[in-house]
Parts: C-alpha cells; sequence; structure tokens
C-alpha cells in the first residue's frame, strides 16, 4: 500500500504538552512535525512557547531525540515578522559593535 501523506504538520505546541509526548510520537510517526509559535505579545499564552521552555525542556528533548537512533522529533518555527525584524536589528547591531571601526 502507497502513503500519499509526507508530513503531517501539529502547530502550538507549548509547556502544556510533555516533550517527552512529543519524542515518543516522533519515534512512531516520524511524518510528523511540530510547529513552535512565537509572537511576543502572546508569549507564555495557550499555543504560544515560553522561550525558557524552548530553551530548557523542549531543547532537551529535542537534543535526545536527536542523539537516538530513531527517528529524530521535527520542529517548525513559525515567527511573527515584528519580532524577527527586532532579531534581525539585534543581529546587525551585535555585528557592527565587534567591528566599530569604519575604514576610510
Amino acid at each position: 500500500m502507497t502513503s500519499f501523506i509526507h508530513t503531517v504538520g501539529f502547530c502550538g505546541i507549548d509547556a502544556s504538552v510533555s516533550p517527552l509526548l512529543l519524542s515518543l510520537m516522533s519515534s512512531r510517526y516520524p511524518f510528523i512535525e511540530w510547529g513552535v509559535l512565537f509572537r511576543e505579545d502572546k508569549e507564555g499564552e495557550p499555543r504560544y512557547a515560553e522561550m525558557g521552555w524552548v530553551e530548557g525542556e523542549l531543547r532537551d528533548a529535542w537534543e535526545r531525540s536527536n542523539g537516538a537512533k530513531n527517528s529524530p522529533c521535527i520542529f517548525v518555527v513559525n515567527i511573527d515578522f515584528m519580532l524577527l525584524k527586532k532579531a534581525l536589528v539585534m543581529i546587525v547591531m551585535k555585528r557592527l559593535n565587534y567591528n566599530p571601526r569604519i575604514e576610510k
């Protein structure tokens, strides 16, 4: 039997979901992608992850999953345009701080 489903995405994972459960489901169903929503004014609300959770529990689960022989967890990031713009400005400013002199 041929499968027509290549990928199924579940969007809006947050701290109410166990990263271990995500990892277990990914190993059983390797076609799952987990969507993480980022929007500065909604951070911590249902469906919008807190950065602390992403950088802590979720990152640990991802590292364990991708170090195992089973299928890795696949995470997709959905980021608000204004937050992306702010992050890009900060990256540019950091780069400029590394090279403060302007060559003439």
